[in-house]
């Protein structure tokens, strides 16, 4: 899991959350909002674990999401071992090079912001 950043023609910045599958280099979520907390990560994960249930470890960096209380309780809660990477590191920088794309700058921005919970553009809640 990492992140990549980009900014709208406005100048607002995005950020991008990838989720990739370490075995099978699946990309299992990727979620763009205008700021992603730790809870925002704990959530999502949980989703998708509905779909892939939990895995046994999750590889990071040491960004303030990760480090946050929200993500370590999830991650101890459910057993999960946090591992930590390198900042930069290639295999989490090959999926980031495949979602830079020039999106932000040709789409309206009410289409590119989605509560995966709800489904409604726009809706704030998962970000805290």
């Amino acid at each position: 899991m990492d992140f990549v950043s980009d900014s709208l023609a406005s100048g607002r910045r995005l950020k991008c959350l990838t989720v990739a599958d370490d075995v099978s280099h699946e990309a299992v979520e990727i979620a763009v909002d205008y700021g992603i907390s730790g809870v925002y990560v704990r959530r999502l994960l949980d989703q998708a674990a509905r779909f892939r249930g939990y895995r046994a470890a999750v590889r990071t960096d040491n960004g303030p999401e990760f480090a946050s209380r929200a993500f370590i309780a999830w991650a101890q809660g459910h057993g999960i071992r946090h591992i930590l990477i390198e900042p930069g590191a290639a295999d989490a920088e090959r999926l980031h090079r495949e979602v830079q794309w020039p999106v932000p700058r040709r789409v309206p921005e009410r289409a590119l912001v989605r509560n995966p919970a709800s489904g409604k553009d726009h809706d704030r809640g998962m970000a805290a």
